[in-house]
């Protein structure tokens, strides 16, 4: 299950380089980090079965499957956002 999940968030940064979306790759990044992080730290004191090995592993798969896998919903609601707020803005000139 780790691994899988490594090599999805590894597919899900290189798409973000590939984009130059930078923000998202780092998140992604920091998310990875965490759950290595906790996964070395947890070899010395013994603790896998702590429920943040789960939340780890749900975070990083929650960030590869809204940055990478579905990322045109995410654009589609950016690019409403930003129209609503410029709908805002020009409305608010008048």
């Amino acid at each position: 299950m780790l691994f899988v999940l490594y090599r999805l968030s590894r597919r899900a940064r290189q798409a973000m380089l590939a984009e130059e979306n930078y923000p998202v790759y780092f998140k992604i990044l920091a998310l990875e980090c965490a759950l290595l992080g906790f996964l070395v730290t947890g070899s010395f004191i013994n603790q896998f079965r702590a429920e943040v090995l789960y939340w780890m592993v749900l975070l990083v798969a929650v960030g590869t499957n809204v940055y990478y896998l579905q990322p045109s919903s995410s654009v589609k609601r950016e690019n409403s956002d930003s129209f609503a707020v410029e709908k805002l803005q020009s409305g608010s000139r008048s």
